[in-house]
């Protein structure tokens, strides 16, 4: 670009007033309507490409641990379907806690008792039982913290249903 091309528009920068965007100055000129406050609205945040959508909560039905509900609160069939749909060996005592609550009965053993290789291992036994019905539970064990065998009668956390 020339010099005098470069001054011209330096020239016509420090000249002309400055001016807003729109058809309007900013000089405030009366008989402008009263400018109004907007709310700014962030846009909604993209959900990550694996995750899943939350489902909403079947009507008549008590919503999961997931939604909200204390999962001290669930019945034995709401615990079942919790057993079999998201307890996995290798889950952490408190994630299991988080999905079917508070156990009923719990027991530890020093694994060292039966074995002397085991010494210092912790064998945490965890019972959950029908108000009604004894014979509907859901038992769990751990070792060291971990969800290692378990079930209810009917079905195994590591093989699932078995065969009647």
């Amino acid at each position: 670009m020339s010099r005098s091309a470069l001054s011209g528009c330096l020239i016509l920068l420090l000249v002309l007033p400055p001016t807003g965007c729109g058809p309007k100055s900013k000089t405030g000129v009366e008989g402008d309507p009263p400018k109004t406050a907007v709310a700014h609205v962030d846009p909604p945040t993209p959900v990550a490409a694996g995750a899943k959508k939350p489902r909403p909560a079947k009507p008549g039905k008590a919503a999961g641990a997931a939604a909200g509900t204390d999962p001290d609160l669930m019945d034995t069939e709401q615990r079942y379907k919790a057993l079999v749909g998201r307890i996995r060996p290798g889950m952490t005592t408190a994630q299991v806690a988080a999905v079917l609550g508070t156990p009923d009965e719990t027991e530890e053993k020093d694994l060292g008792e039966f074995n002397p290789q085991k010494v210092g291992q912790l064998l945490e036994i965890w019972k959950w039982t029908d108000s009604e019905d004894e014979k509907k539970f859901i038992m769990l064990s751990f070792v060291d913290g971990k969800l290692r065998d378990g079930g209810t009668p009917g079905y195994d956390i590591r093989k699932g249903f078995k065969s009647k």
